[in-house]
Parts: structure tokens; C-alpha cells; sequence
């Protein structure tokens, strides 16, 4: 079920990460199933019916290294560490306290996020003081230029 190609994933992680260097962006929270299969490799078990919008891929610029939020192992490549995986968190604040957890992310930073609910936007503003929004896609368009 994960993404098998190691090498085509660490190509595309290492151009998010250099557009990550040029926009001067600390992390990378991705909730588009293709961009955290084209980030991570993990993909979602298909279910029926409506699932609730919440990142499950950050991409922390300082250490190079990508955290997968919400699969179960079976949906993660085994190149991603056991450390590197979250269990889903159902309230936003709960999410970014476990973000906050993660080496690297820290207040102050830019963060790009492809989307975003207003509870969401709240916790993060509150949990990492200081912290700047920007638009995860326009990061990824970056990538080729």
C-alpha cells in the first residue's frame, strides 16, 4: 500500500526541502492524500463516507525529516521510523501540542499548509507564538523554480 519508490520520494523530498531553505519555512503540514503520498509514501486505507480535514505529513526543514500523523503501519513505508509516526489527534489543539513535540518545530517559525480550519489556525497561532502562514502549494509549485 506505501509508495515503494524510495528513491523518486527522496528526489521530491529533497526539493521541498530546498524551497523550504528559500522561503526561509520551518515545516510543512501536508493533508492532501497525494502530497503526503509524494512526500512520505503513505498512503490511506479507502473508507466510505466523509473523513475529518487534519494534516497527516510535516516536513521539518531543520532536521530534513518527514512525520506521517494518523496511518496505521501498514500504510507507511518501513523506511519511516517508528519514531517518525503520530497517532490521529481529534481537536486541533491536541494536534499542534504533538507537532510541538516533534525536534525542530518551534515558535517563531514560518509554517506552510495546504489547508486550514479556523480551529486549526487558532492552535497554532496559540501553541507556536509568532508563528507566520503560508500557502503550502505555492511552496510545491516552488520546487521547480
Amino acid at each position: 500500500m506505501p509508495t515503494a519508490d524510495t528513491a523518486e520520494r527522496a528526489a521530491h523530498l529533497a526539493g521541498l526541502l530546498a524551497a523550504m531553505r528559500r522561503g526561509d519555512v520551518g515545516l510543512v503540514l501536508l493533508s492532501r492524500p497525494e502530497l503526503t503520498a509524494r512526500f512520505a509514501g503513505a498512503r490511506r486505507l479507502w473508507t466510505a463516507g466523509a473523513q475529518p480535514f487534519s494534516p497527516s505529513c510535516a516536513v521539518v526543514a531543520v532536521t530534513g525529516e518527514v512525520h506521517v500523523i494518523g496511518f496505521n503501519d501498514a500504510c507507511v513505508p518501513q523506511d519511516i521510523p517508528a519514531t517518525h509516526r503520530h497517532s490521529t489527534c481529534w481537536t486541533a489543539p491536541t494536534l499542534v501540542d504533538a507537532l510541538c513535540t516533534i525536534p525542530g518545530v518551534r515558535a517563531g517559525i514560518v509554517v506552510a499548509i495546504d489547508g486550514l480550519t479556523l480551529t486549526l489556525h487558532r492552535a497554532l497561532r496559540e501553541r507556536l507564538d509568532g508563528v507566520q502562514l503560508v500557502d503550502a502549494l505555492q511552496l510545491i509549485d516552488a520546487m521547480t523554480g
